[in-house]
């Protein structure tokens, strides 16, 4: 039987000019649209991220018309060394559940408790302070408290979601993503509200056609870099694509946001270009 797991994550885009930038620079994280609603509740967050996926590479075909047909396939050494990790699927909405609740819950408990008259309250009321509540308030580390949620919350994915007019098992895609911290500069977009503020289309119906707005410098100071040996494959769509990547890497100063050494590191990188039309003939 064959595996359905890789050596590799692969990253892909629709745009080859986005890839040749990849090459040269290394994977800036930006906001994607998490929609986790269960029952009537909308939980729906914009998490920082770079998402990969853990596919073989004869399977490709159905996410490459998805996601794009350039990609750029790194070693899962890579991947464990940066921080990546296989996302949780969930079928069962008690857990999308127990998250959303404890998520917002806790929220509420150290707004409430960073409040100046309630800090102060606590400060002179001995009885308040012998109070479970209150001991519990004063020892938990809201900062860290919301670290753990959204560490857990930025790696649930659905079972299966909509897609176009037909739904998606969004399991087949081995997902491993790469998270960026919730704080000052990066902060995660808590409702669709604001996630669509920051997307700003014109036409909300058309949002897949629309561009991303570009990473801000607080995103860019998390870009994954990787060297010439961390690369497996670069997928290229076709040959009239590949002489134009050919071209272009033949230029190249740094790969992965790393100083190229020389001639040959260029000719190694260039070994590394399969193009998608060799795959469905050769794998």
């Amino acid at each position: 039987m064959g595996s359905f797991r890789t050596s590799s994550v692969f990253k892909f885009t629709k745009d080859f000019e986005l890839l040749k930038k990849i090459i040269r620079d290394g994977i800036i994280p930006n906001y994607c649209e998490e929609d986790l609603s269960f029952d009537e509740t909308k939980f729906v967050v914009g998490i920082p991220m770079s998402s990969f996926c853990d596919i073989p590479i004869s399977l490709l075909d159905e996410h490459n018309r998805r996601y794009g047909n350039y990609g750029i396939a790194l070693s899962k050494e890579w991947a464990k060394d940066n921080g990546l990790t296989p996302v949780l699927y969930v079928v069962n909405d008690n857990i999308l559940r127990s998250v959303y609740y404890h998520h917002h819950n806790n929220e509420k408990i150290f707004d409430w408790y960073n409040r100046p008259d309630v800090r102060e309250k606590m400060i002179q009321d001995t009885v308040f302070r012998s109070f479970p509540l209150g001991d519990y308030a004063k020892i938990l580390n809201a900062k860290t408290e919301h670290a753990i949620n959204t560490h857990i919350i930025g790696y649930l994915k659905k079972y299966e979601g909509p897609y176009g007019e037909s739904n998606l098992i969004n399991y087949e895609e081995n997902e491993w993503r790469f998270l960026v911290p919730d704080e000052e500069g990066t902060d995660w977009f808590w409702s669709k509200e604001d996630y669509m503020k920051w997307r700003n289309p014109r036409n909300k119906k058309a949002i897949s056609k629309v561009r991303k707005p570009v990473p801000s410098e607080a995103l860019k100071k998390h870009t994954l870099e990787f060297t010439l040996c961390d690369i497996r494959y670069i997928l290229i769509k076709d040959d009239e694509f590949k002489a134009r990547l050919i071209k272009f890497i033949k230029k190249l100063k740094t790969i992965g946001g790393n100083s190229v050494a020389n001639e040959a590191e260029r000719y190694d990188l260039i070994s590394k270009i399969v193009t998608l039309e060799q795959v469905k003939k050769d794998f």
